[in-house]
């Protein structure tokens, strides 16, 4: 689900041209931009104050304990994830330093322009959802959902609700906690080393993939199986440093090589795989050819010996259209053995090569 971003509040009222002439048409312009830009100003100013206002009026409502977490200027400043505090209407009151950064609007605009529900839920069925969750568990945490910020920037963010009381108890108040959770997928799922993804987002990505290829959201998916040649003699020869160097140097090149729609993940060991979703066998096979030239291009030198070491790399390439008649898990299965039989092919011809799968 995607939150797509509509300014709220009254929208100013169109002056229509007139005049037949340049003059007149241009007069007509500049008066509308003037009008525009003055009542704009003023119109975000007088709802600002209003949204101060009536923040400080809850605040005098709200118990001891809850004002000081809530409206903790040092707590709100410091925190990782953005927090928005909001009325139980949706208007924000508080809105602090890593919520202007994710969703690349200021606590001015965001309080005049926005409600909370437009920021955070996708419809007023995901809206009236999380509510009904507040009202029996009295918090909900990491609801998964995507926001999308007015520059247009998709992220996947976990968010956490829970209610802020009165004196006496009552819901007055909603305070979120939204995580950015491309940022923490990122830092959990990447390979230290080699700092592409690791092997548990290759699999669910690629099941994923495979199943947006089902549904018709791509024509094909293709897949790359990639194995360092001769990786066991650089590590006998010249030691596991310089064997992580190369695997180092193996995971810039990937990064280099591929769009951000693709999914660069370390396999196994010496082994790559790299997802490229909406691509067909041609366009497959150029990126593998890509990365196979630059791969034998890497110069690293040994921390034995001192020498130049060079590796080069072998690529399988698999690619895959609509096929309804087969459960998922087939389908990935299939998929991985095709990438692999092109990868050994490409071993037995030489090393150094690209092969595609072609069926029997």
């Amino acid at each position: 689900m995607e939150t797509h971003l509509q300014p709220v509040g009254n929208s100013i009222a169109v002056v229509r041209e007139r005049g037949k002439g340049f003059f007149s048409r241009f007069l007509a312009r500049l008066g509308l931009w003037l009008v525009e830009r003055f009542i704009g100003r003023q119109a975000l100013a007088a709802s600002a104050n209003f949204s101060q206002e009536y923040a400080q009026h809850l605040i005098e409502r709200i118990s001891e304990q809850h004002r000081q977490i809530v409206f903790n200027d040092d707590v709100n400043r410091s925190m990782p994830d953005a927090r928005i505090v909001a009325d139980l209407k949706g208007r924000i009151l508080e809105f602090n330093d890593a919520a202007k950064d994710l969703f690349q609007i200021d606590k001015v605009t965001a309080c005049a322009q926005f409600t909370f529900w437009q920021l955070c839920a996708d419809s007023t069925t995901e809206q009236e959802a999380i509510l009904r969750l507040l009202r029996l568990e009295n918090q909900v945490h990491n609801i998964r959902t995507a926001i999308r910020s007015v520059e247009g920037k998709t992220t996947h963010v976990l968010l956490s609700l829970r209610h802020v009381r009165d004196t006496e108890g009552n819901p007055i108040a909603l305070v979120s906690m939204i995580r950015d959770n491309d940022a923490l997928e990122r830092q959990q799922n990447t390979d230290h080393l080699t700092k592409v993804w690791d092997r548990e987002r290759y699999d669910r990505q690629l099941a994923e993939e495979l199943t947006r290829l089902q549904r018709g959201v791509v024509g094909e998916v293709s897949l790359l199986f990639i194995d360092l040649d001769n990786f066991k003699q650089i590590n006998d020869e010249h030691g596991h440093r310089t064997g992580d160097e190369a695997l180092r140097r193996t995971g810039e090149v990937l990064h280099d090589c591929v769009r951000d729609i693709d999914t660069p993940a370390r396999y196994g060991g010496e082994e790559f795989a790299v997802i490229l979703p909406g691509a067909d066998a041609a366009h497959a096979k150029m990126v593998a050819e890509r990365i196979r030239q630059k791969i034998a291009g890497i110069r690293i030198t040994s921390g034995k010996t001192g020498e130049e070491v060079r590796f080069t790399a072998s690529i399988g390439v698999s690619t895959r259209g609509v096929n309804r008649s087969i459960m998922l898990e087939q389908f990935v299965r299939e998929m991985e053995e095709q990438a692999d039989q092109a990868m050994y092919q490409a071993k037995h011809s030489g090393r150094n090569q690209t092969c595609v799968y072609t069926p029997q």
